[in-house]
């Protein structure tokens, strides 16, 4: 591969950084150097800068991926000399650009705090239901019908469904003893609807709190339980670590599959993936899902090894 090296050494850290890359490269400029070299050349090149570098020492190490263009291979020493892509800058301004006291004095963090205490505080008020109560006292493995961030959602759908206005929903929160002794919030969650929340109708700070309710642990499924009902819905997730890229030793990241399932025989309405190669796996997957498979049917199918695609054929 064809390589080029420029250097942004000051002082002392300029004659050793030159007296290194010219045993290896051929100078073309002043502080730029440019050859073909092996990886194992161009590794040498890298420890032997290493060892000699020092505060003044800014090399860049660029492989040509093309007659036209060039990638970033490694920097060693100052980086701050090159830019995110190696480039030397050549222009600079004492302009405030960034402002980044916007982020650490901003004018509306206190409204903020405020928002995110009332949903704090209003987040578990479902866990004071029979049965969460019931599992901590008692301990229990099986699972709520419906989780305690729907329930307090619910609640607080329920306190201010005739608030049309922000300040009015604040204002029965404020007084909300004298509000519970109007209405029966027993009766009330009975006869609701306990399957959908209807949280554009809103007043927009009261929207905000609600999201903040119900998507603390997990964002909920909104479609799925539109269409199945909550009880009706589960999730099944699985976590792993490509085998390709793991073996090559390649972009290492993990990749996490999920499936939504609706009904007693578990029908697949979802299927979410994030990682690699999962856009051209979903494809399939999805006619898969069109024609109505079960989680069932995804565990009975045989398994490619090794590829990401039979993790979306075994879950938990």
């Amino acid at each position: 591969m064809i390589v080029t090296f420029v250097s942004q050494c000051e002082k002392k850290s300029l004659k050793r950084t030159r007296r290194i890359l010219d045993s290896f490269a051929n100078r073309i400029g002043d502080n730029v150097w440019q050859t073909a070299i092996t990886e194992d050349g161009l590794q040498t090149v890298k420890q032997l800068l290493r060892k000699s570098a020092t505060k003044s020492t800014a090399v860049s190490c660029h492989r040509n991926k093309t007659r036209q263009l060039t990638e970033l291979v490694w920097i060693v020493g100052n980086k701050r000399r090159f830019n995110e892509v190696g480039m030397v800058p050549v222009n600079r301004t004492k302009r405030n650009i960034l402002h980044s006291e916007w982020e650490n004095d901003w004018t509306y963090a206190s409204s903020i705090q405020i928002i995110a205490t009332i949903a704090a505080l209003l987040h578990d008020i479902g866990k004071s239901t029979i049965g969460f109560q019931k599992k901590l006292l008692v301990g229990s493995k099986q699972g709520d019908s419906y989780r305690h961030e729907w329930i307090s959602l619910k609640l607080f759908e329920l306190m201010i469904a005739d608030c049309s206005t922000d300040e009015a929903w604040l204002d029965h929160l404020m007084n909300l003893n004298k509000w519970l002794e109007n209405n029966n919030i027993e009766n009330l969650l009975s006869n609701a609807n306990k399957d959908v929340v209807n949280i554009k109708a809103m007043p927009p700070l009261a929207q905000w709190v609600a999201w903040l309710i119900v998507t603390h642990h997990r964002p909920p499924l909104s479609a799925a339980i539109k269409a199945h009902g909550q009880v009706n819905v589960k999730t099944y997730t699985n976590k792993f670590m490509p085998m390709f890229r793991a073996v090559a030793h390649d972009d290492i990241t993990s990749s996490t599959v999920k499936i939504v399932c609706a009904g007693r025989d578990e029908t697949v309405v979802g299927i979410h993936a994030v990682g690699s190669d999962v856009d051209e796996i979903l494809q399939g997957f999805a006619l898969a899902m069109k024609v109505g498979i079960t989680k069932a049917d995804l565990e009975e199918t045989f398994t490619i090894h090794p590829t990401s695609a039979e993790e979306f054929l075994s879950f938990n």
